[in-house]
């Protein structure tokens, strides 16, 4: 398929995150115009190897080390909470003539005890790895088919496949603060979500993936328009680690170090205790080996919708769509960005407004 844009296209743009205008909300609408941010192709981006004819895509990922250290830091967490009650019991009783921790080491030393509680975590622990096998190899909900210039989506409520035309396809990215029980400070998350226009203008928006940063966000969706525009071979090599919201172990050896480069009493007595409590790395070496595994196959019509078709058939772009991309790119290509743009919209608007509002007064 023809790329309609030059290779000229800025590659990178440094971008404040902090930009007023673009604090909340940034948009990408209502066409998928360039962006002139630089693609990011994160873990929820999948391309089969030497396909060309459509990319899926993964929104509200649930990743099975994510699933499997939330069962088990579960099960974990009330043995942890069942043994540290019977230590205040015994440090209570010293005060009196029982002898030193006989709770808790006649505890330890019941066989039945000890029988029920391994039972408990081998039963969260399969329950966990049966939860994440079927979590990961649920068919892909959302594929972008480049030759046909349209994408499906299975939807949620009805899962029947739902097909729209790239062209009615927009996307914005919001940024929120987000407070953590073990930060004094918030976290800044940036949002990507799909907004999908029908024939009678109304919208719909589809929730795609948090980020810890602007770039991250728009990065994506941007690689999802360089392949939908100009092919395979123009998107970014697979990240080497995950985004930090992804809960992988490479965020995890993150963690880790920041915690060690802080407070090593808080690395200590927060940071090893709820890591034990997850299950420490074992859930993301179970993860490796379920990602391994074959996901269900789409239905009958999405495998139809998916074969490639003959070049002469492939859907190529409008005119006005045309237009828009290079009128985008040329102004891109000035160093202004984004934003820029966005902030000169409004400021249009609003001097529209002022203009009516004198006229009317």
């Amino acid at each position: 398929m023809p790329s309609f844009e030059p290779d000229s296209m800025q590659d990178t743009t440094s971008l404040q995150a902090e930009d007023a205008i673009c604090k909340d909300s940034i948009s990408v609408s209502p066409f998928p115009l360039p962006t002139g941010f630089r693609a990011y192709r994160s873990p929820k981006l999948s391309l089969p190897d030497n396909n060309e004819v459509y990319l899926d895509f993964t929104p509200k990922v649930r990743l099975p080390e994510r699933v499997i250290r939330r069962y088990l830091g579960f099960a974990l967490g009330l043995i942890a909470i069942y043994l540290v009650y019977t230590l205040a019991l015994d440090i209570i009783s010293l005060t009196g003539q029982r002898p030193a921790f006989e709770r808790l080491r006649g505890l330890l030393a019941d066989d039945g005890w000890l029988i029920s509680v391994g039972a408990f975590i081998a039963f969260i622990l399969i329950s966990s790895v049966l939860r994440g096998i079927w979590v990961w190899t649920r068919p892909y909900p959302m594929r972008f088919n480049r030759q046909r210039r349209e994408m499906a989506y299975i939807a949620d409520a009805d899962q029947r496949t739902r097909f729209i035309a790239w062209e009615k396809i927009g996307a914005f990215v919001r940024g929120t603060d987000t407070h953590t029980s073990l930060l004094a400070e918030p976290i800044r998350i940036y949002t990507l979500n799909l907004v999908l226009f029908s024939e009678d203008d109304a919208e719909t928006n589809i929730f795609l993936s948090s980020h810890s940063s602007l770039e991250k966000a728009m990065g994506e969706w941007e690689s999802i328009r360089i392949f939908m525009e100009r092919g395979r071979k123009y998107l970014p090599a697979d990240s080497v680690a995950h985004d930090a919201m992804g809960g992988t172990l490479e965020h995890l050896h993150m963690l880790r170090d920041l915690y060690k480069q802080g407070s090593y009493l808080r690395y200590l007595l927060v940071f090893i205790p709820l890591n034990l409590l997850a299950g420490g790395t074992l859930p993301f070496h179970i993860a490796r080996w379920i990602k391994k595994l074959h996901r269900v196959e789409h239905s009958k019509e999405m495998r139809e919708w998916s074969q490639a078709i003959p070049s002469r058939s492939w859907k190529r772009p409008d005119e006005l769509f045309r237009e828009l991309t290079l009128e985008r790119l040329e102004y891109l290509n000035t160093g202004k960005t984004l934003m820029d743009y966005q902030r000169e919209c409004l400021e249009f608007v609003r001097l529209e407004d002022d203009a009516f509002e004198e006229a009317n007064s």
